[in-house]
């Protein structure tokens, strides 16, 4: 695809990622490094090959419906479905729609100045880790609460 657009003098490349690889998860070693390949490739050739017009994005879902990172997926298997408010901030799995607007989003001219980077797509699923912010902050909640019954009236909050 590069002579077409260096002769054209424009392109968008957009790469399919994912979010796994920011940080260790376990049995997805061999994942893991695929992606994050993906990654350096996009950034590497995003600048170099800039001066002829091109741009490069990755594009990095996070759980999404009916893919195998998804709920039923092989990531969290079928017996381990995970209720979507306990591992993504936003209180909802992701779907192919949200990838195919990014993609739209970059691909046209209002994107024309993203190029060699990643664009995460997860609901906020890999900034809140493994659950652990949401198992802190409902810990948290029901000692408020409970010291509220208790007729002791001190908040809590979790500090971040």
């Amino acid at each position: 695809v590069l002579p077409v657009f260096k002769e054209q003098h424009s392109g968008v490349i957009l790469n399919i990622s994912a979010t796994l690889h920011y940080r260790a998860t376990p049995f997805q070693m061999h994942a893991s490094a695929a992606k994050a390949g993906i990654d350096v490739m996009t950034r590497v050739l995003g600048v170099e090959w800039a001066e002829y017009g091109v741009r490069t994005v990755s594009i990095a879902p996070g759980p999404i419906e009916g893919t195998v990172g998804g709920p039923d997926g092989r990531v969290f298997g079928q017996n381990r479905k995970p209720s979507s408010s306990a591992i993504v901030p936003v209180g909802r799995f992701g779907t192919v729609w949200d990838i195919g607007n990014t993609a739209l989003f970059l691909a046209s001219d209002a994107g024309s100045f993203i190029s060699a980077t990643e664009v995460v797509v997860d609901g906020g699923h890999y900034q809140e880790g493994t659950g652990s912010f949401s198992r802190m902050k409902a810990a948290i909640e029901a000692k408020s609460q409970k010291e509220k019954e208790g007729k002791q009236y001190k908040t809590y909050r979790a500090k971040i």
